[in-house]
């Protein structure tokens, strides 16, 4: 009582909205501020019961802000109702900001809400009919615009522009929760467009845009209407909108593309907004203006586009290459002329322009800058250098720091890398010997920087070794450098699947095959730790490099080539012996069969003539045979689908007594079921359950359950007992 005698001279003792930031500010660990903000809520539990407006109003307005810190408000909505319906309009305003917060849920609250909004909307205060319909636009369901959406009707009538240009942006959210009055109140809206007033105009063409998103074909009609707008209106931010509308509209009516085509250009060529120029730009391709052979229209386009690369601001730099992709996609000839600015942007400062630049750098590539372009992209894959001091110096050596590129973006490097290398059948590249050394450097960068890109880099390599036959030495080359690095097992065990396979399968060109495969097996402890789909293909490929190496020379033998190929042929036994007993089917396998080779192979050996001139035939005959009846050859793209089906007959029964019993048993109407169940019986596994049921029998239990039967049959007519 006391404190509310001394509110009148200005003495109030209850928390500010200031007081509370401040208090917050003030507390800067978690732990003492979560604690204040406790105290804060209980202390707004309170004061929104007191009968004092101005108390409620405050703790109310309190909880708003704190309520964007996570704490429920809901428990107030009554609370937050009473300050709706002051008197008050300042109050009256908090209320309603406090309601667009949490009485989106609440359907009790919003029934109760009901009156106070229609009598609110039709106030004779602006005011408040300003922050009614604010409200309404905020916390409206299905069932509230139903009930309000007459009285929001009346308000697009009202004198004030403000008024009517929120009962229309109002509008938008009443259609979305209630279709049913877009049928019978769209021309109402659509009225609005000859308003006196400009932003209720434009605050119309803004709502049916958006609807234009949704229902397209409901507004074709109005496209006339636009059309005028779009040639006599001077508001740029209104010829965006409309710019938009048509751009969902040409997608139901294809005939506006020829009649919006000249006066788009026409209005991009005059204005001098970048907005409005990247609008134009963006009506045409998203409406379909612009085809595969309308050079001269994209050729005006990127002429405009290229004043936005000129810009220093990097927004208008990204959406002008964004403009720049779309029409890109739509033919990449049309930018083949303008390589020197996607050039640019593959080296710009702002991450985001150098991964959508990547998106359309193929465009541009040629046999002429293909080189420079795969240089620029390869530079940004070189770590930073550490900084490095002189112990004599007084300060340390600084480096430039560079841009901090994200894992996804240095992926997009390395895949773009090889997609603009290779397209075209390779046309692109000044030779194959300097892209095998881009791919030996790309699984480099990948290791340092961790990259998962093996499946990519090793897969062009076997492309190239398979279409390429002039350059598989080479290739080979390449794939025994990567092999031999001990950090690809570790970081990019993917790659070796490839090749290890280019290895074995041109192993011809393997000079010293001896000692590339001690090599490989002097690894032989992490090795046998590698992926199991890793080890199924090493298996064979040993295998073939240790066949063309023993047939070098298949007409020389003596004494130190026997003693090589036996010590060789030894150690190959122990590293599949040691997999044999993998966990893996598919290695175990493997390693069993050429075990078992291999020990017939050193028997052989062992036993042939140290005087005889020629190595045994299970080295020069039986072992080649396995590998070189048939060369792999590339085929071209499609050429599976034009061989012919096989001539097989699907009807012809393969044996017609099975078949007379299937029908046989069709017209017996057998049940699958039956049949399992026989099948079951015939081999014995019924009578094995019934023993087993036997034996899990209670013969108390079976005893009640015989006595409940009889107690519940024994007053049923049609039942005859055993007794009778």
């Amino acid at each position: 009582e006391v404190k509310a005698r001394l509110r009148p001279f200005g003495f109030f003792f209850e928390k500010s909205l200031t007081d509370l930031i401040k208090g917050i500010r003030a507390h800067k660990d978690v732990e003492s501020q979560l604690k204040f903000l406790q105290n804060a809520i209980n202390e707004c539990r309170s004061e929104v019961k007191s009968s004092d407006m101005d108390v409620k109003t405050m703790a109310v307005l309190k909880l708003s802000y704190l309520e964007m810190y996570g704490f429920d408000m809901s428990w107030a909505n009554f609370h937050v109702l009473e300050v709706m319906s002051s008197s008050k309009f300042q109050q009256k305003r908090v209320g309603y900001l406090a309601a667009s917060q949490c009485f989106r849920n609440d359907e009790d609250v919003l029934m109760l809400t009901t009156n106070l909004l229609k009598k609110d909307l039709n106030s004779n205060k602006s005011v408040e009919t300003g922050v009614a319909i604010s409200g309404i636009s905020n916390v409206v369901t299905r069932e509230l615009a139903a009930d309000v959406v007459d009285d929001l009707i009346k308000m697009l009538n009202h004198s004030k522009p403000y008024i009517r240009k929120k009962a229309v942006l109002a509008m938008y959210k009443i259609f979305l929760k209630y279709p049913e009055a877009l049928r019978t109140h769209l021309n109402r809206i659509t009225d609005k467009l000859d308003d006196d007033d400009e932003s209720v105009v434009t605050a119309t063409v803004t709502v049916i845009c958006e609807l234009s998103k949704k229902t397209p074909k409901i507004l074709v009609n109005l496209a006339p209407l636009f059309y005028q707008l779009l040639q006599n209106s001077n508001n740029n931010w209104m010829l965006i909108r409309i710019l938009k509308l048509f751009s969902s509209l040409t997608a139901v009516e294809p005939r506006l593309k020829h009649k919006l085509l000249n006066p788009v250009l026409e209005l991009m060529s005059k204005t001098k907004a970048s907005s409005l120029v990247f609008e134009c730009v963006n009506c045409l391709v998203m409406g379909d203006m612009i085809d595969e052979t309308d050079y001269e229209v994209a050729r005006l386009c990127l002429e405009e586009l290229v004043e936005f690369f000129q810009q220093n601001d990097s927004n208008l730099r990204y959406v002008g290459l964004l403009a720049f992709l779309k029409i890109g996609k739509i033919n990449p000839k049309f930018i083949a002329s303008y390589s020197e600015y996607i050039l640019q942007f593959i080296e710009d400062e702002d991450v985001t322009i150098r991964e959508k630049s990547l998106g359309i750098v193929q465009g541009v590539v040629d046999d002429e800058n293909c080189f420079t372009v795969v240089k620029k992209l390869m530079l940004q894959l070189v770590p930073e250098e550490s900084s490095t001091s002189n112990e004599n110096d007084s300060f340390p050596k600084l480096f430039a720091k560079k841009t901090v590129l994200s894992e996804h973006y240095k992926h997009e490097i390395v895949y773009k890398i090889l997609e603009i290398s290779s397209m075209d059948n390779y046309t692109n590249i000044p030779s194959f010997e300097w892209y095998l050394a881009v791919i030996s450097d790309l699984i480099d960068l990948s290791i340092v920087n961790n990259l998962q890109t093996g499946d990519q880099l090793g897969e062009q390599l076997r492309d190239i070794a398979v279409r390429v036959p002039s350059v598989r030495k080479e290739v080979v080359g390449t794939a025994i450098k990567i092999i031999n690095n001990k950090d690809v097992l570790g970081k990019l065990p993917a790659a070796l699947k490839y090749t290890i396979w280019l290895a074995g399968e041109y192993s011809e060109y393997i000079k010293n095959g001896d000692i590339f495969i001690q090599t490989i097996l002097s690894n032989e402890s992490r090795l046998e730790l590698a992926p199991y789909d890793l080890l199924e293909l090493y298996i064979p490929a040993l295998v073939k490099i240790y066949s063309n190496y023993v047939n070098k020379d298949p007409t020389y033998w003596d004494l130190d080539k026997s003693d090589n190929i036996s010590s060789l042929t030894n150690r190959l036994i122990n590293f599949f012996e040691k997999l044999s007993n993998s966990k893996h089917f598919e290695v175990q396998e493997r390693s069993v069969e050429f075990l078992e080779f291999f020990k017939v192979i050193l028997e052989a050996i062992e036993q042939h003539d140290l005087n005889a001139s020629e190595p045994p035939l299970l080295l020069t005959d039986a072992l080649p045979s396995l590998f070189n009846a048939w060369e792999l050859n590339p085929i071209s793209l499609g050429s599976q689908q034009k061989l012919a089906d096989p001539d097989f007959d699907l009807d012809t029964p393969i044996n017609e007594e099975i078949f007379e019993q299937y029908l046989k048993s069709d017209d017996d109407d057998t049940d699958l079921e039956e049949f399992e169940e026989e099948l079951y019986e015939d081999l014995g596994y019924v009578e094995h359950e019934e023993q087993k049921n036997e034996q899990e029998r209670n013969p108390v239990v079976d005893e009640l359950k015989k006595k409940e039967r009889e107690e519940r049959l024994k007053d049923d007519p049609y039942y005859l007992s055993s007794d009778n």
